[in-house]
């Protein structure tokens, strides 16, 4: 996912914040959550993004439903978003405060992609493998799409590779075509 610039330095400075008066853990719980909410309750989204409501009212309206019930780092971050009407970065700044984690506790997102779903042994291996030649703890996430006909395709730390039959059938046919032409 490209994010916004903005996006990346309010979730570094809500991370760093968090970090700083040790509750990341809890902090990391109110954003997931948030987006969540955000997600479910098409009204609060919708109230949240509309222009024609004042940045005024969207604050009051935050006070109101989130104080006690969140940390004080958090509800003052949601303030600001909508003091300086940045939540429509909302989505992105969820992303790059979870990689922020992530990164933290050298954790690695993965997904591979196969024609049928990896049984618990097959996505063990496949983890261990990774967190052994990525020097990290790998989350792993199986993702099934028929069309690649076979095979997989594994995608970590932006390096893709692509064992499928599609991929395999495209090389062989890009060849073919290639010798096709040269004679």
């Amino acid at each position: 996912m490209k994010t916004h610039p903005l996006a990346k330095r309010y979730a570094r400075a809500l991370f760093d914040l968090a970090d700083q008066q040790n509750i990341l853990d809890q902090v990391k719980e109110e954003v997931q959550s948030f987006r969540k909410l955000l997600d479910s309750e098409k009204r609060l989204r919708v109230f949240l993004l509309t222009p024609e409501i004042s940045r005024q009212q969207k604050s009051d309206v935050v006070k109101e439903l989130f104080k006690n019930k969140v940390s004080g780092v958090y509800l003052n971050f949601l303030l600001l978003l909508v003091r300086k009407g940045r939540q429509n970065f909302y989505s992105e700044i969820d992303y790059e405060f979870n990689n922020l984690y992530d990164k933290k506790l050298n954790r690695l997102r993965a997904t591979v992609t196969t024609v049928l779903p990896l049984e618990k042994v097959q996505l063990d291996e496949l983890t261990t493998m990774l967190a052994k030649s990525l020097n990290a703890d790998i989350l792993l996430e199986n993702n099934v799409e028929p069309e690649i006909l076979g095979g997989m395709i594994v995608q970590a730390e932006g390096q893709v590779f692509d064992s499928s039959m599609l991929n395999q059938l495209k090389k062989l046919h890009a060849r073919l075509r290639a010798t096709k032409t040269a004679v």
